[in-house]
């Protein structure tokens, strides 16, 4: 046996505590390097729902009212917006308007407004005519039916697609799918959305 390579125990204390020094270091950089992710908020919110980190401000682009007027959501400033992209070929959408009734009725005397834009493409008659059926009572029909108005707030690719806008004109977050909108988690969501007391730009 070649004693000079042999390991004895003073050789195995150094290099155990090389590799106890090199372990402690990897755990310090990578607890500095890549910290735990948190949850972006903590307000409850309906399942789905998800924050807009840039909090974009809202489109411009025009839809029409149930009177037929080009409206766009800046007309809306001060109050929130809960802007529900749908249309009567969805059964979904259909199954969650009463809901979205519920709480416009829970916040009516808010600066709270549910904004149910459809996409169908003969209009506002069409979509008013689905939502009386539904015996809804607290918002009428808006319509888009170029789907423009969509497409600019980035709602096109799914319906419903639910987008909150704050009282100043940017979006808080949205839900592409259906919801239960008279749900405490959603009102709470609302509820919070009221609090804040930006002006609009």
């Amino acid at each position: 046996m070649n004693v000079q390579n042999a390991i004895t125990p003073k050789r195995l204390l150094a290099v155990l505590i090389a590799i106890g020094a090199i372990s402690a270091l990897y755990v310090i950089f990578s607890a500095t390097g890549n910290p735990v992710q948190k949850p972006a908020t903590a307000v409850s919110a309906p399942a789905g729902f998800v924050l807009s980190p840039n909090r974009p401000q809202a489109p411009k682009a025009p839809f029409l009212s149930p009177e037929g007027e080009t409206v766009a959501l800046q007309d809306f400033a001060g109050d929130v917006l809960l802007v529900n992209i749908w249309a009567t070929w969805c059964a979904p959408c259909l199954k969650e308007m009463p809901s979205l009734d519920r709480l416009q009725a829970a916040y009516a005397d808010a600066p709270f407004r549910v904004l149910a834009v459809s996409i169908d493409a003969k209009g506002q008659s069409v979509a008013q005519e689905f939502l009386d059926r539904l015996d809804i009572t607290t918002f009428a029909a808006y319509s888009d039916p170029r789907a423009a108005f969509a497409v600019a707030l980035g709602a096109d690719a799914a319906v419903p697609t639910t987008v909150l806008i704050g009282a100043d004109g940017r979006e808080v977050g949205r839900l592409v799918g259906p919801a239960d909108w008279s749900a405490e988690p959603a009102r709470r969501l609302i509820a919070k959305a009221l609090s804040e007391t930006a002006k609009p730009d």
